[in-house]
């Protein structure tokens, strides 16, 4: 999961390395789908041109989230987790997977032959895009946010109704934008208290709005 900031004279680019999560689908009726999604923020990795910046500011980047080093370990664990609650599937392309649009299959699907020389397929890829909108809470705030998402069904043979597939890989179609000041994350130092000489930081070196975009894998 990747999160940029654009500032007027930078562009902080980092990672959240670990994410978890459950989808609840029904594959007759997608709309009728709820999930829950949770980014370990203390798994961030901000990018640097060498090791020794990428250190500082991704010491920074926890500092910010209310992570830092000298805050106690029960306070750090309340804050670690950002958490999304489905709460509503829109805009559907498709109701069901089993008739989302047919993607080529990706090398590794390579398509198999008959003894009369015909070509089957050895699985399918359908995808459906949808409007996701729930609750993300940060930093103990919670607001609701919506994400235009798609989702690739695999299946190791002809999609049917019903048919669980093998892998889901959730994408966003357009990086979500989240407002720092609306989860209160602000220039911290390690113990969480805030840095008022380094609030000229937001708008010029730091976005506002984080720009998240990520890419996930579900199996059953």
């Amino acid at each position: 999961m990747q999160v940029t900031l654009p500032a007027k004279e930078a562009k902080p680019t980092g990672t959240f390395r670990i994410v978890r999560g459950q989808l609840e689908l029904d594959l007759l009726e997608l709309q009728r789908s709820r999930g829950t999604v949770e980014v370990d923020l203390g798994s961030v990795l901000m990018e640097g041109d060498n090791e020794r910046q990428e250190r500082e500011r991704t010491s920074r980047a926890r500092d910010w989230l209310n992570l830092g080093a000298s805050r106690p370990d029960a306070e750090v664990e309340r804050s670690r987790f950002a958490r999304f609650v489905v709460t509503s599937v829109d805009e559907l392309s498709h109701e069901a997977p089993h008739i989302g649009r047919r993607l080529p299959p990706l090398p590794q699907d390579s398509t198999t032959k008959t003894e009369k020389g015909a070509e089957g397929s050895a699985g399918e890829r359908r995808r459906v895009t949808a409007k996701v909108t729930g609750e993300l809470e940060v930093n103990g705030f919670r607001v609701q946010r919506s994400a235009a998402v798609q989702l690739d069904f695999h299946y190791d043979v002809a999609a049917t109704p019903g048919l669980p597939p093998t892998r889901i890989q959730l994408s966003s179609r357009s990086p979500v934008s989240i407002p720092l000041a609306d989860h209160d994350i602000q220039p911290r130092d390690t113990h969480g208290r805030l840095v008022s000489a380094d609030l000229e930081l937001v708008g010029r070196l730091v976005g506002r709005n984080a720009r998240v975009a990520f890419q996930l894998v579900a199996v059953p």
